[in-house]
């Protein structure tokens, strides 16, 4: 979590925390481009419905520009050989900017993720489609009722090669 997102989710993080439901799990607050992790020691990363903020920026609330190549350097490093690298995402519409899009619309086209992992340390292995909804309108933000938790959803899972 970063600083910016504790203001979004801090209650809720403490409610889990509280009920013992993440008695297993170590709660790491960074920035992004601060991010350290201990090399070869984790088994999986998850990355759920946040890889488009690698490409939001919001300085009012301390959300700052984020380096994808840097936390894909940084997960890299962090996962053992065979971890696995889990991804959910909104869908945006293909082909758009993705600073636009993830600016006004918190999405981003799947292809982006496959680009950005591309030639790293990362295999795809898998896509699951039990979150996908082709009735979704690519042109409403995420968090706008008509949509919120009914999003295009890609599902991917990659292995630490």
């Amino acid at each position: 979590n970063n600083q910016a997102y504790l203001v979004f989710a801090n209650d809720e993080l403490e409610q889990r925390a509280g009920k013992g439901e993440a008695s297993n799990i170590t709660r790491l607050n960074s920035e992004a481009g601060d991010l350290k992790l201990d090399e070869g020691k984790y088994d999986a990363a998850l990355a759920i419905l946040t890889w488009h903020d690698f490409y939001y920026v919001d300085p009012d609330i301390g959300w700052g520009k984020i380096d994808s190549g840097f936390m894909v350097e940084t997960l890299c490093h962090a996962l053992k050989p065979g971890a696995v690298l889990g991804i959910v995402d909104h869908v945006a519409e293909p082909g758009g900017d993705v600073w636009e899009t993830a600016q006004t619309l918190h999405r981003i086209d799947p292809e982006r993720i496959k680009s950005d992992l591309k030639g790293s340390c990362f295999e795809f292995e898998a896509e699951a489609d039990f979150l996908r909804n082709p009735n979704d309108d690519y042109s409403i933000n995420m968090y706008n009722e008509k949509v919120r938790g009914k999003t295009d959803r890609v599902v991917y899972r990659y292995r630490r090669k």
